[in-house]
């Protein structure tokens, strides 16, 4: 895999490039101003000239440096070899510097202007040949002020951003590591200061992403520990007929025992079913039914008793209902999960005793009783089934409510809330 650039020696390299274009680019300008500052004063000192020197043709004025003509061709010959004669009223001011290098002091200078004084042309020219004449010292002293003080800017940015990489580089290391040891186990602990609030901020958000992955495994082992605790009886069951009603169909046995068979294997497989539906109604994200419909639960107690029969059908058991006809609206399905559950649970539970139902209204009152005492370390409740239903009204927001008692246990369940 290519090794690419870290973000922050990115971040580092574009601030220094981008310092050090606008340190050098600003001395540039410095001293162009200065040079252009030169130029000015020269102009002006020639504009001076002009006004108090009175030349005529063939006969020029010096004055110092500066030579007044009233013609191009009557300065110097070595300053018209370096010069041309200014070609615009626009561009009076002509100049050229001679320089071995941009970094060396200047040779020599010429200069030259055609300024027009009350209506009279005249041409001022000058050459300057010495060196503290062309540059004076100050003028040196200035530009390595520039060079001295664009080195020390870009030297205290260096520096300035040596400082902020330490500065960043330890917290972001210290958020690596931290990142990299982070489990399972330590994903609950209090967040370490990093020093920063974005990086407290992506340390939160890396914890809260450790947290619902685990959230996510737990109800899957949740779930696969619930499935192979109740799926593994109805599997067993459906198994054993499975190849019991083979072998009725190899011997042709009556249809009557046939029957009974494939009876014990569709009741397995509607208790599957509705094993496999509460759970997956437990372990979904999206957490509530929506739609309501009215629901006349006492007919739906009837019908679930009808269909768990099974169970209690070669016990001693007794099974009590006293339902009335209300209907009240209310998400059907998950209604009919729970309830099933919890008649489904009683009915496991209860070998010799009876199973008492009382409903009125959203009020649901379920009962088991074993007359025989059992092991008190045993638990004769609902068991396993009595979590799942805890988990599902918890998440519905219904009322619920276990009491315990000697060799049973009293379930209330209030849908009206």
């Amino acid at each position: 895999m290519k090794k690419r650039i870290s973000l922050r020696m990115l971040i580092a390299l574009s601030v220094l490039i981008l310092g050090s274009v606008v340190i050098v680019a600003f001395s540039i300008l410095s001293a162009k101003y200065f040079i252009n500052g030169m130029d000015v004063s020269m102009m002006e000192s020639m504009k001076s000239i002009a006004r108090f020197a009175e030349p005529e043709d063939g006969m020029p004025v010096q004055l110092g440096e500066f030579t007044v003509t009233t013609r191009w061709e009557d300065l110097p010959e070595e300053l018209q070899t370096h010069l041309q004669r200014p070609s615009s009223v626009d561009e009076p001011f002509v100049q050229k510097i001679i320089q071995p290098s941009y970094l060396s002091p200047p040779q020599a200078a010429f200069f030259a202007m055609d300024i027009n004084i009350a209506g009279k042309q005249r041409y001022v020219s000058a050459i300057l040949t010495k060196k503290e004449v062309v540059m004076p010292q100050s003028g040196i002293e200035y530009f390595q002020m520039i060079f001295y003080t664009c080195m020390g800017a870009l030297a205290i940015l260096v520096t300035i951003l040596v400082v902020l990489q330490r500065r960043l580089t330890g917290p972001l290391r210290d958020l690596t590591n931290w990142a990299k040891l982070l489990t399972v186990d330590k994903c609950h602990d209090v967040l370490p200061d990093f020093g920063f609030s974005d990086l407290n901020s992506m340390a939160q958000i890396i914890q809260n992403s450790v947290i619902s992955v685990e959230d996510s495994l737990k109800r899957e082992r949740q779930f696969l520990s619930y499935a192979s605790h109740e799926l593994r009886t109805p599997i067993s069951v459906t198994k054993s007929n499975i190849a019991l009603l083979q072998r009725f169909f190899r011997e042709e046995h009556p249809i009557e025992k046939q029957k009974k068979v494939a009876d014990r294997i569709e009741r397995a497989i509607n208790t599957m079913t509705q094993l496999t539906e509460t759970l997956l109604w437990i372990h979904r994200e999206e957490g509530r039914e929506t739609e309501r419909h009215p629901t006349n639960v006492g007919s739906l107690i009837k019908n679930i008793c009808e269909d768990l029969q099974y169970i209690v059908a070669s016990r001693d058991v007794s099974v009590k209902l006293d339902v009335d006809g209300d209907s009240i609206v209310l998400p059907e399905t998950l209604c009919s999960i729970v309830i099933t559950n919890l008649i489904r649970n009683a009915f496991q539970h209860t070998h010799h005793g009876s199973v008492d139902i009382e409903q009125k209204g959203g009020i649901v009152i379920i009962s088991n009783f074993n007359t025989h005492k059992s092991n008190p370390k045993q638990e004769l409740g609902f068991g396993l089934g009595l979590r799942l239903t805890e988990q599902l009204v918890a998440r519905y927001g219904w009322g619920y409510d276990v009491d315990k008692h000697d060799n049973g246990r009293c379930v209330t369940l209030d849908l009206s809330k």
